[in-house]
């Protein structure tokens, strides 16, 4: 009978374990921090996107504009100083 109570008591503390970290959660995950020296712009983000895409057309995998929107991509991430791994 003792080992009954004492699964029931490690069980409870469980069940109450995780009722906490749920409740808790937001508090226990700190959002990442926002460097204010870099900004979020809009129109240059937009801007690359219709330097990427080009005229828009469909590009499925293994096409010839599929090809051509992976070269613009590459060529706005080494524009940005990156070097890609393909």
């Amino acid at each position: 009978m003792h080992t009954d109570k004492a699964t029931t008591v490690k069980l409870a503390s469980i069940v109450l374990a995780l009722f906490l970290a749920y409740v808790f959660k937001t508090a226990l995950i700190e959002p990442p921090k926002v460097d204010a020296t870099h900004e979020f712009n809009t129109e240059r983000a937009f801007s690359r996107l219709v330097r990427i895409l080009g005229d828009e057309t469909p590009h499925p995998v293994d096409s010839q504009a599929n090809d051509a929107v992976i070269a613009r991509l590459v060529t706005e991430i080494e524009t940005l100083g990156f070097t890609p791994i393909i």
